[in-house]
């Protein structure tokens, strides 16, 4: 079975495209538009790895990282943000939650091979093949 992500993002446009992405790489990935609905998505489906925004409404991107380590704390985040927030980079690095940041607009090869790393390590199921283009 493919790995499988959820890509958490306020902003349709983004999260739609980082998902297809993802999906042409053979990921199977689930969205959610916040961080609360990336809770309840996780409750309903675990996740190999989350790729998420830093600002979002209801519960920003930190929150949520911090909601990850406390209950799926064998769960990898990856944090896709268009805004340098170096200060909430270090927090979240310093708090343990977070295993990797991306800036945005992402290539494709750089956030596929960003998204095998922890999803190789972080369960049973192997990651896709070698990134395309």
């Amino acid at each position: 079975m493919p790995a499988r992500l959820l890509v958490v993002d306020d902003l349709e446009s983004a999260r739609l495209l980082v998902t297809l992405v993802l999906r042409r790489q053979g990921f199977e990935v689930a969205e959610a538009d916040n961080g609360r609905a990336a809770l309840v998505a996780l409750a309903v489906q675990p996740a190999d790895v989350v790729l998420t925004d830093l600002e979002m409404p209801e519960m920003d991107g930190l929150a949520l990282l911090r909601e990850l380590k406390a209950r799926y704390p064998e769960t990898p985040a990856l944090v896709l943000s268009a805004h340098d927030d170096t200060l909430r980079v270090l927090t979240a690095i310093r708090e343990g939650t977070l295993f990797g940041y991306l800036v945005k607009p992402v290539e494709p090869t750089v956030l596929t091979l960003a998204v095998n790393g922890p999803s190789s390590s972080s369960g049973s199921r192997p990651s896709p093949g070698t990134p395309t283009a």
